[in-house]
């Protein structure tokens, strides 16, 4: 593939341009931060969905928090490394 459109909107640099939705963000921002922020703005405007699963930014917020609180409650601290294992999923974006 060149760099020039295939004629469907594909090119080397965005070969599913049907996909092409990126928005630019402050990248010195944590992901948290973010959807906590987006969970003030636009608390009932779905964040993430699957093909089982559709949270708004709220609930995606809280899901968070809830695994934050757990991660604390097991003694988990800032720097320590754990592992996650799960399908992709909204869970996947918790975690």
């Amino acid at each position: 593939m060149n760099d020039k459109d295939n004629g469907f909107g594909a090119n080397k640099y965005n070969p599913f341009p049907s996909n092409d939705t990126a928005v630019p963000f402050q990248k010195n921002i944590p992901f948290y931060k973010l959807i906590a922020d987006n969970a003030l703005s636009f608390p009932g405007k779905t964040a993430v969905s699957d093909n089982a699963d559709k949270l708004t930014y709220t609930e995606l917020n809280n899901r968070i928090n809830q695994f934050t609180r757990f991660l604390k409650d097991s003694n988990v601290l800032p720097g320590d490394r754990i592992a996650v294992a799960v399908e992709r999923s909204v869970e996947m974006l918790i975690a």
